[in-house]
């Protein structure tokens, strides 16, 4: 199982927090203590052709 917040293998305890979405309610499982986030890109690198 991997952690929803940085994307490493949970070994050992881990922790499921409620998200809510336009989806609907579920639950994700992360490291029990903060752990930071993966980089993510978010917007286009350069100009749009």
């Amino acid at each position: 199982m991997n952690c929803a917040r940085c994307d490493k293998p949970i070994k050992g305890t881990s922790e499921t927090i409620p998200i809510h979405s336009a989806s609907g309610a579920a639950e994700v499982v992360v490291h029990p203590v903060h752990c930071p986030a993966s980089r993510k890109q978010t917007a286009p690198d350069g100009p749009v052709r």
